[in-house]
């Protein structure tokens, strides 16, 4: 996925998240013009990308707004699996313990991109 469309996605799922929202995959996928093949997968790309700044600038990942719509509202299984990649996280994709760690992860990007915007980066 081109490094603009990332950017953009950065830019919606910020003024998402200080709104205290959440979005699906194909959502997300249709708002930012993503088109076949492999949507998915390219919006699982690019939120993979933005998870790696988020964890290297030391914030709460975005991508815990994006949820699947099979998944009683939590995200893939990809973001669970890019987490414990990244050492944030160390347990399973579904269960309690996923759930409590999304839930945590979700109310830190709130809290984090409701913030004010005084720190330039966070845009």
């Amino acid at each position: 996925m081109a490094e603009d469309v990332k950017q953009t996605m950065r830019i919606f799922l910020a003024d998402l998240a200080s709104r205290r929202g959440t979005v699906t995959y194909r959502v997300l996928a249709k708002a930012l013009d993503v088109r076949p093949p492999n949507t998915i997968h390219q919006i699982g790309d690019a939120l993979a990308a933005l998870m790696a700044e988020d964890r290297a600038e030391g914030r709460p990942f975005l991508a815990a707004l994006v949820l699947s719509k099979a998944r009683n509202g939590l995200p893939s299984p990809h973001f669970f699996d890019i987490a414990n990649r990244l050492g944030r996280y160390a347990g399973a994709e579904t269960g309690e313990e996923a759930h409590r760690f999304h839930a945590g992860e979700l109310v830190r990007a709130w809290d984090y991109w409701g913030a004010p915007r005084d720190v330039p980066d966070r845009h």
